[in-house]
């Protein structure tokens, strides 16, 4: 008997016999597009024509049923639901939806180069660090001033996923040992106190065969400029280490431990496989719950198969 999805879901692509794509099932209530249909899923895309979090309907479905693998979209689902319908909607809240036709880059844009770095890296261990905590720090901060997600750099499907949930983990979790304005003091603290004006360049993260030369934007699209909130955490780490571990180091290990087991990564480092393999261990937080199936006795038309 089918299962309905619930927010926060985490759908992993595993047709090829490891995990190729990462999306986070937000529910039916959300936006509806101009074709009426409902836009329950948001992932990270950098194919056809889209570059960034999309929006997008369950049409996203109809390759797996038209070859008959439906049962190879797996469905994970976070043990803690408070946590689970933080990050749906966190991930709504960086997401858009296009109805535009030719190329698009989206405002929290998709990178290759940031999944190579992460590929490069699979198989070793990724620890939880300053750095990790950093940019864990900076997507709350960025959800809470309504800013894009890495505009500059980009990230890649799995790294959205992953800091979403570290984001909403954090935002939830942090008052309980803690004074809740513990975070906001760490937010302020990453921020510059003059934030720079900078010129978004999809450079920053295409590579040769995704992000082609007519998405490139022009000097006086506004759409395409972004301040520069957040300090570089590089260059902060080296120029004054002391500052950092005083401000991030003593937080580090509660606020892993915060974070269902499964998230406990550095998300600039991670991808589709490792988050699968990362969730299907038995303590991570995180429950397979089968994969996703036709049910037409839900609205939506689809759920899960145990």
């Amino acid at each position: 008997m089918p299962e309905p999805f619930e927010p926060g879901d985490v759908l992993i692509d595993y047709r090829h016999g490891s995990g190729a794509h990462s999306l986070i099932w937000v529910g039916v209530n959300g936006p509806v597009g101009n074709d009426g249909k409902a836009r329950p899923l948001v992932h990270n895309v950098g194919y056809m024509t889209v570059y960034g979090v999309l929006l997008q309907s369950t049409s996203y479905f109809k390759s797996y049923i038209e070859k008959d693998q439906l049962n190879k979209l797996l469905v994970f689902r976070c043990d803690d639901q408070a946590i689970a319908a933080k990050a749906a909607t966190l991930a709504l809240g960086w997401a858009e939806s296009t109805g535009k036709t030719g190329n698009t880059l989206l405002r929290s844009p998709y990178s290759d180069r940031r999944l190579n770095e992460a590929m490069e890296v699979f198989g070793q261990e990724i620890p939880w660090t300053p750095g990790a905590l950093f940019r864990a720090i900076k997507a709350v901060a960025r959800s809470n001033d309504n800013l894009p997600l890495s505009p500059r750099n980009g990230f890649s499907c799995s790294q959205l996923v992953t800091l979403c949930y570290q984001a909403a983990a954090l935002e939830l979790k942090f008052g309980k040992a803690f004074p809740p304005e513990v975070l906001q003091g760490l937010i302020q603290a990453i921020k510059l106190e003059t934030p720079l004006n900078v010129e978004f360049s999809v450079y920053d993260w295409s590579v040769k065969g995704h992000g082609p030369n007519s998405l490139t934007p022009t000097v006086n699209d506004p759409d395409m400029r972004n301040k520069k909130p957040f300090k570089n955490f590089k260059q902060w780490s080296k120029d004054s280490p002391e500052e950092v571990e005083t401000i991030l180091g003593k937080y580090v290990e509660f606020a892993m431990n915060s974070l269902p087991k499964a998230m406990r990564v550095d998300a600039k480092l991670t991808n589709a496989d490792r988050l699968y393999e990362d969730m299907n261990k038995e303590d991570s937080n995180f429950t397979r719950k089968g994969h996703v199936c036709m049910a037409e006795e839900f609205p939506i038309g689809f759920g899960i198969q145990a």
